[in-house]
């Protein structure tokens, strides 16, 4: 289940998706540009938390271990 949110937090970022079940968390801010100040860019912060122990099947605890993490971001 993933959640859309838009609340701004500290530094001005907005939160664009809080998923506490894939351990992702994706805020964006904006930026005056580096080459040109006048323009504006978005900076995205994409923070992923890979879970050690993890087993395929989290309710067997006989399952083998995890070792593949794939992330669609537009699944999130």
């Amino acid at each position: 289940m993933a959640v859309l949110v838009t609340a701004q937090d500290e530094d001005e970022r907005t939160v664009l998706v809080d998923n506490k079940c894939k351990c992702a968390r994706i805020t964006s801010r904006i930026i005056p540009s580096a080459e040109d100040p006048s323009q504006d860019i978005v900076e995205r912060n994409i923070r992923i938390i890979v879970p050690l122990n993890s087993r395929e099947n989290i309710s067997d605890p006989t399952s083998p271990m995890r070792t593949k993490f794939v992330y669609h971001l537009s699944d999130l």
